[in-house]
């Protein structure tokens, strides 16, 4: 039972950092985009 919730904080930390590394790039594309769009 513990080996399962080892693996499971394990499955919840990498979603969370992958989360975080979806919004940072999420936010850059948007400054992108904006950008883009205001320099037409």
């Amino acid at each position: 039972m513990i080996e399962k919730n080892l693996k499971v904080d394990q499955v919840l930390e990498d979603y969370r950092e992958l989360q975080t590394t979806l919004t940072a790039e999420i936010e850059e594309l948007k400054s992108t985009i904006i950008w883009s769009i205001r320099s037409m």
